[in-house]
Parts: structure tokens; sequence; C-alpha cells
């Protein structure tokens, strides 16, 4: 494991959930819909690189995680299903102008975000790295 690049996608994850909280407290909702997407996604990713996988695409680390973590029983299917609806919604926040996210659905994606973080964080626990390893000032909210 590349710890030192599990660390840094960790605490990009985080940054990433930190910014959601922010613009969704700003009620720049699409902004925060994105955010929250890339806070899972970065996680995710970190997730892989646990054990030394990745993939340079959106579907890719998507499959990955399925068929590393999910398959395998490492991680709940849910979490899987996280990426697929987060990742439709990111998609309508940032490129879909018919569609303007609301309130809610910025908080409903926040709260996605932060559960899966919350997961992910648990797993790379089990997996060798130390809570002052994954610890930022911005896990704060």
């Amino acid at each position: 494991m590349d710890k030192t690049a599990v660390i840094s996608g960790w605490l990009r994850a985080v940054e990433k959930l930190k910014a959601s909280d922010l613009e969704l407290q700003a009620e720049l909702y699409n902004a925060s819909v994105s955010s929250a997407y890339f806070a899972t996604f970065f996680a995710a990713r970190t997730a892989l690189l646990v054990h030394g996988v990745s993939s340079k695409t959106h579907s890719g680390i998507r499959h990955l995680f399925f068929e590393h973590l999910v398959k395998s029983g490492k991680m709940e299917r849910e979490w899987a299903s996280c990426l697929g609806r987060q990742e439709d919604a990111r998609l309508g926040a940032d490129y879909d102008f018919k569609r303007f996210s609301t309130a809610e659905d910025a908080q409903e994606e926040n709260e996605t975000s932060h559960r899966f973080l919350d997961r992910i964080r648990q797993y790379l626990l089990t997996q060798g790295l130390t809570k002052s390893e994954l610890n930022s000032p911005c896990l704060k909210k």
C-alpha cells in the first residue's frame, strides 16, 4: 500500500466534503451536490488504493469498488449504489441546464457523502491506518 497516496486521497475526500458542507450552508446547491459526489468518489478511490487498485475513470472506480470491495464482502452493497446515484446527481447539477438542484437535493447528497466517508473511514482503520493519520481539521463541521 502506498500510504502517502492513501492518506492524500482521504484528505482530498474530506476536503470535498467540507466544501459541500459550506456550499450547502451558502445555498449553493448545485456546487454542494457536485462536491458531495467528489467526496464520495475520492473516498471510494482511496479505499481501492489500500489494495493497490485504481482507475482513471469514474466508471472504472465504480466497477472496481464493486469488484474488489463489495464482492469480496469488505464493503456492503449499498455503498456501491451510492457511487452511481451520486454521479448521476452530480452530472445533473453540473451539466443539465434544465434542472437546478434544490436544498433537499443538496442536503440528501451531503448526508449520503457523510455516511459514505464514515464507512470508508471505518474500513481504512481496519486496513492499518491510524486515527491520527485520518484526522484532519477539515473533518470538523
